[in-house]
């Protein structure tokens, strides 16, 4: 069934004209990036590293990239729909490996 509800496009109201054009378009062929930019984007990288974990289905054995938001070491399989382990969070061990 064809979805025929769609939304209109979101109008930013920005236009640049002039100097300010010739700048951006400047820019955007080669873009600059201050040092502590760099840091920025170093530090978000290792924090997705941390944060990212695999998780495991118990029905159907699918893995698949999931993180973790430090509270639960479960997620909804995203094949089957059923409860999987997110390997690598606290508890994950001990929860499903040693009492399995």
């Amino acid at each position: 069934m064809p979805n025929n509800h769609r939304s209109s496009p979101c109008d930013l109201g920005l236009v640049l004209e002039g100097e300010d054009a010739r700048r951006f378009h400047e820019y955007m062929e080669n873009p600059t990036c201050t040092p502590e930019g760099l840091d920025l984007v170093r530090d978000a990288l290792e924090f997705n590293r941390a944060r990212r974990k695999v998780a495991w289905c118990l029905a159907c054995g699918y893995r698949y990239p999931d993180t973790y938001d430090g509270m639960l070491n479960t997620s909804i399989c995203k094949n089957c729909g059923e409860d999987a382990v997110v390997w690598g969070s606290r508890g994950a061990r001990e929860d499903y490996c040693d009492h399995s």
